[in-house]
């Protein structure tokens, strides 16, 4: 949003269509709708800036004071209303007609965008945890203390924003805003910003800084994103991967959307949990499986208290959670059983797990206790 042609040509089309005798008012609602991703670009972008110069006051300093959205609008659009006022005077009733048509046709898009746009930033969001682990406060030090201590270890910084950015939390927002704003590596600034807008934040990027670049600027990761470098990672960065989880969800490949609801009700319990292609998205995609793929899976069970298997019919016949029901067995932890669907003649390997209904958005066993939460709920 820091460049004012991008609202040009939409707000140039919006006041060609706008009817006679129209007022700004009417001007600016069909501009929100006819583009509400744009619309709301525009305000987050004002938000981000209003609370930089709000900051910057508080400390003493001198700030420009941003253009609040609506303002933007008609300072942008002034040219373009003044055109379609005086065109308007001597248009026809075939032209005016003509108008409506177009103003119809552009609101439907609109609509059609903020559907989708609300559709995306709902899966984006969904995918984030709303728990904040204790972990993250030690790979928030962690940062800072490697980034002074040695600037060019690009790889551990990377690992530990692709970790953090993953739970979505008051902690890790504020740790993604001071990279965006202060990290000098042009990389990891712009990783920060993109979570910051998958987060729903859209925070302003910070532009590069001008003159001769640092060898700490233009430094970028060398992390070969594979199940087997993620298997080599776990174990010679032990602090950043070798995490602790609270529940391991074992399921089949599918669903997504009801997977994503079984995260957030254990999210709202307190707990921590394990989805490989939440978690391990970067390093476990399924073109890229190999057979250390069933290796990071087992690390990632040990580093689980609990495992909640979601029986369907997939997931019964799965050889992936077949194999990960048997090796959890071997840990001698809790493992619990939801029948999200009816299966005839269950594996012998479900004896001894404890079952677990929906009950009021929570999942409870039989004698109506919690899985244990372990984790800070936000």
């Amino acid at each position: 949003m820091n460049d004012r042609k991008r609202l040009k040509f939409p707000l140039s089309r919006v006041a060609r269509v706008m009817p006679k005798g129209f007022t700004d008012a009417e001007f600016l609602d069909l501009f929100k709708t006819a583009y509400p991703g744009l619309w709301l670009e525009l305000m987050n972008f004002f938000k981000s800036n209003m609370d930089e110069y709000r900051n910057r006051i508080n400390k003493g300093l001198k700030g420009v004071k941003p253009f609040y959205p609506k303002a933007m609008v008609f300072l942008v659009a002034k040219s373009s209303l003044a055109k379609s006022r005086i065109d308007n005077f001597n248009s026809s009733i075939e032209q005016e007609h003509e108008k409506a048509e177009e103003r119809a046709k552009i609101i439907r898009e609109g609509k059609n965008k903020a559907n989708k746009l609300q559709q995306l930033e709902s899966e984006q969001i969904r995918k984030f945890q709303k728990v904040a682990p204790k972990y993250v406060d030690n790979l928030i030090k962690l940062y800072f203390n490697q980034r002074k201590e040695n600037a060019l270890d690009i790889d551990t910084r990377y690992l530990i924003i692709l970790e953090c950015a993953k739970f979505k939390c008051k902690k890790t927002i504020v740790f993604l805003q001071k990279i965006n704003a202060c990290e000098k590596n042009n990389e990891l600034r712009m990783l920060a910003y993109e979570y910051l807008v998958r987060f729903g934040i859209n925070p302003r990027l910070t532009r590069k800084r001008k003159g001769k670049k640092k060898l700490t600027a233009t430094t970028v990761h060398k992390i070969e994103e594979s199940p087997s470098v993620l298997l080599q990672l776990i174990f010679e960065k032990q602090q950043i991967l070798h995490k602790n989880f609270d529940v391991f969800l074992s399921h089949s490949y599918g669903r997504q959307s009801e997977l994503l609801q079984t995260k957030e009700i254990l999210n709202r319990q307190g707990l921590v949990v394990y989805v490989d292609w939440i978690n391990d998205a970067e390093m476990l995609q399924r073109e890229k499986q190999n057979d250390d793929t069933f290796n990071v899976l087992y690390e990632r069970l040990r580093q689980s208290s609990a495992l909640l298997f979601i029986q369907t019919k997939l997931s019964v016949t799965s050889e992936y959670c077949m194999d990960e029901l048997m090796y959890f067995k071997k840990l001698n932890r809790p493992m619990y059983l939801y029948e999200a669907e009816p299966i005839e003649n269950q594996p012998k390997i479900f004896e001894g797990m404890i079952k677990v209904e929906l009950k009021n958005d929570k999942f409870l066993t039989e004698d109506n206790k919690a899985i244990l939460a372990q984790s800070q709920v936000i």
